[in-house]
């Protein structure tokens, strides 16, 4: 897929609630890496991200510096939802609930 792709074509929507719940999780903020497995209910929640290229979905990562509670420098990745992204799942929402 490429980038233009993903951003001029639609969301078609998703039944699944692994997706679901990271998508309404995404649209309420970002969230790291980490939390995405409980999110979805999964044990790899980077494998999940990876497949909503298909839905015409882009979710960046961007990747963060920290101190661990050991105090050790670490980077931990966070998933956002881009504006169009948002756009085009605000649209796939509004669509549904109002039938079409």
């Amino acid at each position: 897929f490429t980038k233009n792709n993903l951003d001029r074509t639609p969301f078609p929507g998703t039944s699944n609630p692994r997706y679901l719940r990271v998508i309404q999780a995404l649209l309420v903020r970002p969230r790291r890496c980490k939390d995405i497995d409980s999110i979805a209910s999964c044990s790899n929640g980077a494998d999940l991200i990876s497949q909503l290229p298909e839905l015409w979905l882009n979710i960046p990562c961007i990747w963060v510096n920290f101190i661990d509670s050991h105090g050790f420098s670490c980077r931990s990745g966070i998933y956002y939802l881009t504006t169009n992204d948002r756009r085009k799942i605000n649209h796939w929402i509004l669509m549904t609930a109002r039938g079409g």
